[in-house]
């Protein structure tokens, strides 16, 4: 993943339209063939982020995305039913949020209100 300024906006929209896509979902075989089976599910996309957050550790756009990631990991557990169904793979849909180098008040002031607008830290 690159870390131009178009990779912030593809990031943000392409989450954006899974947690669209989420919404929509209602029974809970659609979600669950959503977030564990199908090409591309939840699952892979964690797994996936995981991988860059360990290739390029320390990074804002990888905050940013783990952030991202993991509030939609959040609002699928919220959606999904019948927990006990997926009890197994619930705990691989959590993504360690990778601390950020905090250097100065006024750069946590403005990570603080971006966790707080975000609903990051839920």
């Amino acid at each position: 993943i690159q870390t131009s300024a178009t990779s912030y906006f593809r990031l943000f929209y392409a989450l954006e339209k899974r947690r669209e896509q989420l919404e929509t979902l209602n029974d809970d075989a659609s979600l669950h063939y959503w977030l564990f089976t199908c090409p591309g599910c939840l699952l892979e996309l964690v797994e996936k982020v995981r991988e860059n957050l360990a290739a390029q550790p320390g990074t804002l756009f990888g905050w940013f995305m783990a952030n991202e990631v993991q509030s939609l990991c959040q609002l699928a557990k919220k959606r999904y039913r019948k927990k006990s169904l997926a009890a197994h793979a619930w705990p691989k849909l959590v993504i360690d949020i990778p601390p950020l180098p905090v250097k100065g008040k006024q750069r946590q002031q403005y990570l603080d209100a971006i966790k707080q607008r975000c609903g990051y830290e839920a």
